[in-house]
């Protein structure tokens, strides 16, 4: 019977959830029916489920913002219909966008976040119940959900194979079905359900037909303390009490001291311009300001010296980290992961001033702050994005004018440029290129491509020798395009390696009675290709050097190449060659260059 009144229990406390958060589980259901359709048709739809996700979390803001400031049902339908007409307006601006870039993916995130802390955040402003106690309870709500959503997969994931393997082939797609309905509707409405209602603007009880969970109330008859809830879903176990206190905290001071004697030793050397251990420190102070809050309710004495002295010993750790970073984007320029690091050092340093001055109970004042930063990052023209565009242009253009290659807004080639600056104009504009601003900066040509033209814009590769360590290229022909042979009399075929070692006959060919022999052999760290006649006399050669350096400059992983520039050509009085490459392939490490080319060649004798 235990068994199956705490089912009965659950059942309605996510109906309640149901009742509470009404469009919220609309965009949840709306999330699932997309996603569930993106599967079985194998497409995406990343704009319609980013939408739902932002109108699901707004939705259940405003639905703790009228439980906290307002009465009247009225109000509610107000809120929610505004909500909904931002969620839209959110919609129409992704789907009128040219595509999904990474420009929006992270303004959404930045989004996300602030209303994940306004979640959190709104019903406790100006309460008598505190943001640790909001926080707390969140925090537990979501490992429990996640624990549960698991669980609950995978013992349907276990049924469905059992299926799949013993009775009858359902396919693999109702895995993701499943998977669907239990991460994107199951797992939050499970949230949502252990979240209390917190006291309102009448200070009283919430309604019966809006509060989840009856039947649980029911057995705290006799407490007449209306925040008894709250108060004992934000309490902490003891088995969480351990884990924080003789866990979390020991651990967070060893790491602050070793983090200390490291800025100790380096301060004069290698700390400056250590970019490794910046996110480091940005982890560090993460994990720092979520075990203050963490440790908020708690009154042990591991918890009170930590709340007392890490914020202090935090401030001056991420000031200095905070300066390193200043230095670095002084030489290089802003790039949105630059400011995004930086405006987490200010945050960081200003929570560290806050956690230090003020007590305890007022640490809603964290969230808010995160809120504005977080809000600040996405508006123009303080966002992280316009001020990226600005710096990153600005360097460019200054490196460009102080070198004497920009004259009257057009770009003059010059190799004989320092290596500092050469990395400064790359990296400037590898990012523009990588954020799609090339189009908007005058003086680059129209349809600039940053893999294929950036050696005839600027003169020199965007990869030199001190910049290729490290890295890969592989190329590949269109498979769509036909190739003409009409200019060729013979074709052929074949690959070369930097580990190939022999120097094997590619093809023979008669013409007119005359043999000739297509060879290719290892010249140093190259390859040749050559044809010789009957009599071993060599009529024209084609060295592999010129593939690796066409295709050095390219800076992606894998890229489709037209036969433009797949071809190489070569010719003398008695020859006509042409080279197509079908692959190519290149490793640059610090220790060895190898390579794998394999293409076509077609001849024509004159």
């Amino acid at each position: 019977m235990n068994v199956i009144r705490k089912i009965t229990v659950r059942f309605l406390e996510v109906s309640g959830a149901v009742k509470r958060y009404p469009v919220t589980v609309v965009f949840l259901l709306i999330a699932v029916i997309v996603n569930i359709v993106s599967i079985y048709q194998e497409t995406e739809n990343e704009v319609q489920l980013l939408s739902c996700a932002v109108g699901a979390l707004l939705l259940a803001v405003l639905q703790m913002g009228y439980e906290r400031f307002f009465i009247k049902r009225s109000s509610r339908i107000r809120l929610f219909l505004a909500g909904i007409g931002v969620t839209a307006l959110y919609y129409y601006l992704l789907w009128r966008a040219p595509e999904l870039s990474l420009e929006i993916e992270v303004r959404t995130a930045a989004v996300l976040l602030a209303l994940f802390f306004a979640y959190m955040w709104v019903p406790v402003i100006w309460s008598r119940i505190h943001f640790n106690e909001s926080f707390f309870i969140l925090f537990k709500s979501f490992f429990i959900s996640g624990f549960y959503a698991g669980v609950l997969f995978g013992g349907i994931s276990l049924i469905l194979a059992a299926i799949q393997n013993l009775i009858y082939p359902i396919g693999s797609k109702v895995f993701g079905y499943s998977a669907t309905v239990v991460f994107f509707l199951f797992a939050p409405l499970f949230l949502f359900s252990q979240i209390p209602i917190f006291p309102g603007a009448s200070e009283k009880e919430p309604a019966p037909e809006t509060e989840p969970g009856k039947v649980r109330e029911k057995e705290e008859e006799g407490k007449e303390n209306p925040d008894y809830r709250i108060h004992k879903v934000a309490s902490c176990s003891r088995f969480l009490e351990i884990l924080i206190s003789y866990i979390f905290i020991p651990l967070a001071e060893v790491f602050t001291i070793i983090l200390l004697i490291y800025i100790v030793k380096t301060i004069r050397s290698d700390f400056w311009s250590n970019n490794l251990l910046e996110p480091m420190l940005v982890s560090y102070a993460v994990a720092m300001i979520l075990i203050y809050l963490l440790s908020g309710n708690l009154t042990n004495k591991s918890c009170l010296y930590f709340r007392k002295v890490i914020p202090k010993i935090l401030i001056p750790i991420v000031l200095f980290q905070l300066l390193a970073s200043g230095i670095g984007i002084m030489k290089v320029g802003v790039t949105h992961t630059g400011y995004y690091v930086m405006l987490f050092g200010v945050f960081a340093v200003a929570a560290g001033v806050v956690m230090s001055v003020v007590k305890v109970e007022k640490n809603g004042i964290l969230a808010a702050m995160l809120i504005g930063f977080s809000l600040v990052s996405i508006l123009p023209p303080v966002d992280a994005f316009t001020i990226s565009k600005w710096s990153q242009t600005k360097v460019l253009t200054e490196v460009l004018v102080k070198n004497e290659m920009l004259l009257d807004q057009i770009i003059q080639k010059k190799s004989d440029l320092q290596d500092e600056e050469k990395s400064l104009i790359v990296s400037s504009v590898s990012y523009l290129d990588r954020m799609n601003y090339t189009d908007e900066i005058d003086y680059l040509p129209d349809g600039f491509d940053v893999y294929e033209d950036f050696y005839d814009v600027f003169g020199f590769y965007e990869y030199g020798a001190e910049i290729e360590k490290n890295r890969s290229i592989v190329v590949f022909l269109k498979r769509d395009e036909a190739v003409e042979l009409n200019e060729y009399e013979y074709m052929s075929h074949t690959y070369i390696s930097s580990y190939e070692t022999q120097q094997p006959v590619i093809s023979r060919m008669t013409l007119n009675g005359m043999e000739y022999t297509l060879k290719k052999r290892k010249t140093g760290e190259d390859f040749e290709v050559f044809l010789v006649d009957q009599n071993n006399l060599e009529l024209i050669r084609f060295n592999s050097k010129e593939i690796v350096k066409r295709y050095q400059s390219y800076a992606v992983d894998n890229k489709e190449i037209d036969q433009e520039n797949a071809s190489f050509y070569v010719e003398n009085e008695k020859i006509q060659m042409r080279i197509i490459v079908q692959e190519a392939s290149m490793q640059f490490t610090e220790y060895e260059n190898t390579y794998f080319t394999d293409f076509y060649i077609f001849m024509n004798f004159k």
